[in-house]
């Protein structure tokens, strides 16, 4: 059983932005690196919900770094006009 436990929920405007969001980091979920956590994201209504195990604080915090940053490259890369 894991020790370690993140779970965040991330609201967007449309439920089609959750969508490309979850497609977006979706390879970051089967990276070889993420060995020591496992990581699930769902879409619920128009946010996405984000569940991280791990067995250690460090690998914790790495995945949910990982994730984040994907996240918000996502973001940004949506608003460029």
């Amino acid at each position: 059983m894991s020790r370690y436990e993140l779970l965040a929920s991330i609201g967007f405007r449309e439920k089609a932005k959750a969508g490309f969001v979850l497609r977006a980091i979706g390879p970051e979920l089967n990276a070889p690196y993420a060995r020591r956590s496992s990581t699930s994201v769902k879409i619920k209504n128009t946010g996405i919900v984000i569940n991280i195990k791990s067995e250690d604080p460090a690998a914790l915090r790495a995945a949910a770094n990982s994730i984040i940053n994907s996240i918000i490259l996502s973001e940004s890369v949506t608003e460029v006009k």
